[in-house]
């Protein structure tokens, strides 16, 4: 009986935890979102100027050369060296999808808390879910100064915007199975 308990207990905080993992994923792709629009909004601005940071200027466009393209049993070689290696970059991409969220939940969690209790005393499941709120929320504000300054942005806003949107409802989502199944705060990432 008590084995049983247990593991009802380490799944249903595996379950609750995909959660908490997707949404640390959804907000550390928001955080290199709004770098990369920061970035490329300073290049473009007078800002950027003022730091060196110079618009890139289209050069002339290169004609091709020539076809150089194998031919005969070289052709042969060349096509299973390209699907072998297409095959090994397949299965590299479903290992990468399949435990990228995970080792990105595991490790946002360790900042969210370690960060979360430079300020509070206790950490309660409530306040790590304010935590990431807030989190999600600050991720907006550098986006809301640059559509402010250029209004052709909108659409990295809303982008943006849905992002977090939906890593907000991944948290909650995430804390409401939390507080159904009884987990501690060490328990929730």
């Amino acid at each position: 009986m008590q084995a049983m308990k247990a593991r009802n207990l380490l799944s249903s905080r595996r379950i609750t935890n995909m959660f908490g993992a997707v949404g640390y994923s959804l907000l550390i792709i928001n955080c290199a979102i709004v770098a990369g629009a920061i970035l490329l909004w300073l290049i473009n601005s007078d800002y950027g100027n003022a730091m060196g940071l110079q618009p890139e200027v289209p050069v002339g466009v290169d004609e091709p050369v020539g076809d150089t393209a194998p031919s005969g049993a070289l052709s042969v070689v060349v096509d299973i060296i390209a699907y072998t290696i297409a095959i090994v970059m397949g299965l590299a991409v479903m290992f990468v999808s399949i435990t990228l969220p995970y080792w990105l939940g595991r490790v946002g969690s360790y900042c969210i808390k370690r960060i979360a209790n430079l300020f509070i005393e206790v950490l309660t499941p409530a306040m790590l879910l304010l935590v990431k709120v807030i989190a999600n929320g600050l991720i907006a504000v550098p986006i809301l100064v640059i559509v402010a300054a250029d209004i052709k942005n909108i659409p990295v806003l809303l982008f943006v915007s849905g992002l977090v949107l939906v890593a907000l409802v991944m948290f909650l989502l995430q804390h409401y199975l939390a507080k159904m199944n009884n987990l501690e705060t060490k328990d929730i990432w």
